[in-house]
């Protein structure tokens, strides 16, 4: 079964643990991706440490000590292992690219979107239920979800194009919110740099 502490280093990665406040970020500020405007971020507990080490900053700066520091990245571990991992249900993925995929994905878009769009891409993908059957896209991910993946490991092609179609609905997604909002474009050439790779060859037959 994958594992938790891959993903989530390859996602910190990209999100970085450092804390911004940027105007077209509709979460607010954020701390190594962790919205403080956005269900669950602002229940996180390491706000009060933010609060505390701004508040002794008059000038604006963000300089926790190294005890600060250490709290702060324990937090948050906690906080995307609960709301992220967890929530996905990402101990049940029985391969590990798949699970990577999937948080990353989830951590930038929703957990129920991306597992919808993973189940909608296994359906399509599964030539007419011949190779494993249609699952009901209903955004959980559980055993029919993960049986399914499974049966996709057995075929190569087959399992390149889920993530064909898995990140075409990523895309579209990122595509429809700098479309509805202007304000958003800012953000879309980094989704797109960062969030999508399926730009690969398909195995050889």
């Amino acid at each position: 079964m994958a594992d938790f502490e891959q993903p989530y280093r390859a996602t910190n990665l990209r999100e970085r643990m450092v804390l911004s406040n940027v105007a077209t970020d509709r979460g607010g500020m954020t701390y190594g991706g962790i919205a403080r405007g956005r269900k669950p971020g602002e229940y996180w507990l390491g706000w009060a440490i933010v609060d505390a080490v701004l508040a002794r900053s008059p000038d604006g700066g963000f300089f926790p000590t190294e005890a600060e520091t250490a709290k702060l990245h324990e937090f948050h571990r906690e906080f995307f292992r609960r709301y992220f991992w967890d929530d996905l249900n990402g101990s049940i993925i029985p391969d590990q690219e798949y699970a990577d995929k999937l948080y990353d994905a989830a951590v930038n878009c929703s957990r129920t979107s991306v597992v919808g769009w993973l189940q909608s891409a296994l359906n399509v993908a599964n030539l007419g239920g011949t190779l494993w059957p249609d699952i009901v896209i209903d955004g959980q991910l559980g055993a029919k979800t993960a049986d399914a993946i499974f049966a996709s490991l057995k075929h190569p092609e087959r399992r390149w194009l889920v993530f064909q179609v898995l990140e075409t609905q990523q895309e579209y997604h990122y595509y429809r919110l700098a479309l509805r909002d202007p304000s958003q474009e800012i953000n879309l050439y980094g989704w797109y740099r960062h969030r999508i790779q399926h730009r690969t060859e398909p195995p050889r037959r």
